[in-house]
């Protein structure tokens, strides 16, 4: 299961979503990240310490989406946020 790191907090400002890095000056500096709201919700879910099964699961039944759909866009979602060093396995 992918670990996020403890301090990342979804804010919301002028209708965009972000992901910020709430850590004191310590630890490595991560710039903001915006998401678009599926990747807001694929973060909330995998936050609450769900898997990507049960996320894109959840998110499919919830939307009328297509599970394998759903799949590939968190599979991508979370290949970004490893990138950048914002999550890892």
């Amino acid at each position: 299961m992918e670990q996020i790191i403890e301090t990342l907090q979804l804010r919301r400002a002028g209708g965009k979503c972000y992901l910020i890095d709430t850590a004191d000056e310590k630890g490595p500096y991560h710039k903001p990240v915006m998401v678009n709201e599926m990747g807001a919700e694929f973060f909330l879910q995998l936050k609450k310490g769900k898997s990507r099964e049960e996320t894109s699961q959840r998110i499919a039944a919830e939307y009328g989406v297509d599970e394998k759909k759903v799949r590939e866009d968190l599979d991508r979602f979370l290949k970004d946020l490893t990138e950048r060093h914002i999550i890892w396995k």
